[in-house]
Parts: C-alpha cells; sequence; structure tokens
C-alpha cells in the first residue's frame, strides 16, 4: 500500500479536503564531531543516523541527539527538524547516488508524505504519541554543502523547493518507526512553508509580505528576528 494514500475528510472550515496517509519511516540522532567550513572548525551533529525503538521528543529536541552550533540552530523553535522521504527519491537521481539512507539531510523524522507542498507555519501534528507544531523551514547552509559534498549544493537545495521544516514540540511523547502522522490543526492564517522560505531567501524586499508573516501564530523567532530587523531598516 502506497504511503500517500488519500483520504477524504472534511477541514477546519467544514469543507471537503484531501489529505495525505503520512508515516515515520526513520527517527535520526547524532552526536555533535569536528568539522571544518573553509578555515573554520567546529561542532556539528549534521551527520544523523537511524535508531531503533522508540525516542522521546521534548521540548528540547530527541533523547540522544544534539546541537553543535546553539547560535543558528536548536531551541524550542527546531527542536526536531523533519522532511519528507520523497526528497530521497529526487536527491538519490539528482546526485546519481543510490545509497542515501535517510537521515543524510540533517533530518531527526523521515516521514513518507510530510511534503512541503502541504504545510504551512502553525500547522499542528500527532507524531506517535507527541504533539508537534510547524515553525518553519529549513534553511541551506555550508555545513549540508559539506556534508553532501557537492558544490553548489546549498543553492540547489533551495532552488529544489525541498527544504523540510522545523517543529516545536507542543506536547512530549514519544514516536517510533511505523508510527502515523496524523494532522490534528490546520493553522487559519495558511502561510505555506515553501512561501516562508521565499520570503526568507528571495523575496528579502517584500516588507509587506513579512509583515504578514509576522501575525502568524508559531513562527519561528530566527524568522521573526530577521524580518523584524529588515522591516525596521524602512522604517
Amino acid at each position: 500500500m502506497s504511503c500517500r494514500r488519500l483520504t477524504i475528510c472534511r477541514s477546519f472550515r467544514g469543507s471537503v479536503a484531501y489529505h495525505v496517509y503520512m508515516k515515520l519511516l526513520s527517527i535520526n540522532v547524532a552526536m555533535p564531531v569536528p568539522a571544518e567550513l573553509g578555515d573554520k572548525t567546529f561542532a556539528s551533529a549534521i551527520c544523523k543516523r537511524p535508531v531503533d525503538g522508540e525516542v522521546m521528543m521534548r521540548e528540547g529536541g530527541l533523547d540522544g541527539d544534539w546541537v553543535g552550533n546553539l547560535k543558528h540552530h536548536g531551541g524550542p523553535d527546531q527542536a526536531v527538524y523533519a522532511c519528507a522521504a520523497e526528497h530521497y527519491d529526487y536527491w538519490r537521481k539528482e546526485l546519481g547516488r543510490d545509497g542515501l539512507e535517510h537521515g543524510h539531510f540533517g533530518e531527526n523524522l523521515t516521514v513518507a508524505g510530510w511534503v512541503d507542498d502541504d504545510v504551512c507555519i502553525g500547522d499542528t501534528y500527532r507524531v506517535g504519541n507527541a504533539v508537534v507544531r510547524i515553525t518553519g523551514p529549513r534553511i541551506p547552509c555550508g555545513t549540508l554543502e559539506r556534508h553532501v559534498g557537492e558544490r553548489g549544493f546549498a543553492k540547489r537545495y533551495a532552488k529544489s523547493r525541498r527544504f523540510g521544516f522545523y517543529l516545536r514540540v507542543v506536547d512530549p511523547g514519544e514516536g517510533k518507526v511505523g508510527d502515523p502522522v496524523t494532522l490534528i490543526q490546520k493553522s487559519p492564517a495558511g502561510l505555506g512553508v515553501i512561501e516562508l522560505a521565499e520570503l526568507f531567501m528571495y523575496r528579502t524586499k517584500d516588507i509587506d509580505g513579512m509583515r504578514r508573516a509576522l501575525e502568524v501564530e508559531g513562527l519561528g523567532e530566527r524568522c521573526r528576528a530577521a524580518f523584524e530587523e529588515r522591516i525596521a531598516r524602512v522604517d
């Protein structure tokens, strides 16, 4: 049975909506290790590896997982990083690497059917026994490019619009491979993860768009701070 089976249900506004069956395929964690980027050496925990059994998801992240650079990553708004398993089909073809394993892009959760096109900032989901809320897209960086080992990969990653997204853990709980991922509440704001990524990366002068984003409940603090700074420059 395909993990992207469509089911018909009623949305929060009462209209008919199509929801995709989503399933947790891999839980990935890592300890920080020394990494180099240019002439800098720093700690990174991007080398995630799948783990077996139940894993506790807490406000600070997954048990057994670490964040190397707390300035740019981690915190309650980036407690968990998730991406769709479908991204691997795309990148195996694009990179010519059949052996890419889940966790390769630094994600904590690899989920079938949880694609960027379908999710918005503030959407709330249940993953296993945990409740999580989407806070923002993953913005590719030099660490990802170095880890993948492809020159220019960060730009290719962004251009693909396959960002994945960060989650805040609203209600801690355990998850395991095979658990369903289910929508609890759809954000009424309707600010898509991809749209927010474009505002952050490409539409840097779209002040009206950034002001609208700041009104969205659940927006991650790093995006919020960046937008507030840009707006302050023109006010």
